[in-house]
């Protein structure tokens, strides 16, 4: 299954969480998803550079 990197997700997601024009609820959503996304790659993909 292709999909995208998840160092590429949690950019996207942290940039959308940052923008003051996006509804709150989305914001706050957005700033959990890249956490969570963020940790998963910390534990269980160390082989990633978080710095890609």
């Amino acid at each position: 299954m292709n999909t995208v990197d998840p160092r590429a997700f949690v950019r996207v997601k942290r940039w959308l969480a940052a923008r003051k024009d996006r509804d709150p609820l989305k914001r706050r959503k957005d700033r959990l998803q890249a956490d969570v996304v963020d940790s998963l790659i910390k534990n269980y993909l160390p082989q990633l550079d978080v710095q890609a």
